[in-house]
């Protein structure tokens, strides 16, 4: 009626005759079901990121095919077309080809634009979906050059940029220069050249003098040094005009207009000048050729002043 039970002892003999692989058996068999790797899932996500890959990277559905140009006026779109072109024909890391709509690099093409044309101020590249890219261009009527010595020099805040090809023919009527005849030496891109006064004194002076109505300056004005704060220019007339730039230009050159409109009242011409210096507010100091000496003339200048406003006032209806 009772079954006889295996001893302790025996029990622990048979269970150590059994084999390893015996023994693991039924601890696999029992996770089998769990540890089944998704080989499907992850071949189908592999597969759709490699198809992705090409078309992002490589796909000619996404190359740009087409290049605008706005804002040109000196040189036909077409020569800026070309440099955006040639910028496009590079690769990043010898297989991402910058001519792709995501990799174009806008950055480069800008700084090439700017270091290319000196007459170009500021430049905007935007990608336009699907395959085109627009360069805005912003053009200046004049190209400033700080000249000391040696190569001429831009000045992009307020540090010297060697410009090399401002020097071309195409850009005689744009080019103003500034000779510095000290010669102060220059660092491209690292030295600090505090000329903007002079740079601006000389745009403004050649804008407003031809409003004069006596000829025009020469683009090319002369300072002692980049610290004397005078700028001196040649006339087409023949004498020289002498300016300070520490004063507004427009300022001094309404005293220069009071000035000649009383010097005309006695001289049938202005052959006799040599040279008019507006250095000092209020005054101003002229030559004649036949004399070296400085004579001293103050214009009325509050009465022109007050018939200019007179002239406003009555067209402006007050």
């Amino acid at each position: 009626m009772f079954t006889a039970k295996k001893p302790t002892r025996e029990k622990l003999f048979e269970k150590a005759m059994l084999s390893r692989k015996d023994r693991i058996a039924p601890r696999r068999t029992a996770h089998s079901g769990v540890s089944r790797f998704p080989w499907v899932s992850v071949s189908l996500w592999s597969a759709f990121s490699l198809v992705g890959g090409y078309i992002l990277f490589f796909s000619p559905a996404l190359m740009v095919r087409g290049v605008v140009i706005e804002g040109e006026r000196l040189f036909p779109s077409a020569e800026y077309q070309a440099l955006v072109e040639s910028v496009m024909e590079n690769t990043s890391f010898g297989i991402l080809e910058h001519q792709n709509y995501f990799f174009v690099p806008t950055d480069r093409i800008a700084t090439s634009i700017l270091n290319r044309y000196p007459h170009i101020t500021n430049v905007s590249v935007e990608r336009e979906f699907p395959d085109s890219v627009r360069v805005s261009l912003t053009e200046s009527s004049s190209i400033l050059l700080w000249c000391a010595g040696g190569p001429c020099y831009g000045v992009r805040a307020g540090r010297a940029v060697l410009v090399p090809f401002a020097e071309e023919e195409r850009y005689d009527a744009l080019r103003l220069s500034v000779i510095d005849e000290s010669a102060l030496p220059i660092v491209s891109g690292g030295d600090m050249l505090p000329v903007e006064p002079y740079l601006t004194s000389l745009r403004t002076a050649q804008e407003i003098f031809l409003k004069l109505g006596v000829g025009s300056l020469s683009p090319i004005a002369r300072t002692p040094s980049r610290y004397s704060g005078e700028l001196t220019f040649s006339t087409e007339e023949g004498w020289n005009l002498i300016l300070s730039v520490e004063r507004p230009a427009e300022k001094s050159l309404g005293t220069l207009r009071a000035f000649l409109a009383e010097y005309a009242k006695d001289h049938a011409d202005r052959s006799r000048l040599a040279s008019i210096d507006l250095r000092v507010d209020g005054k101003i100091f002229y030559a004649e050729k036949s004399t070296s000496v400085l004579e001293a003339f103050l214009p009325d200048v509050a009465v022109v002043n007050d018939k200019s406003t007179e002239k406003k006032k009555k067209k402006s209806g007050e």
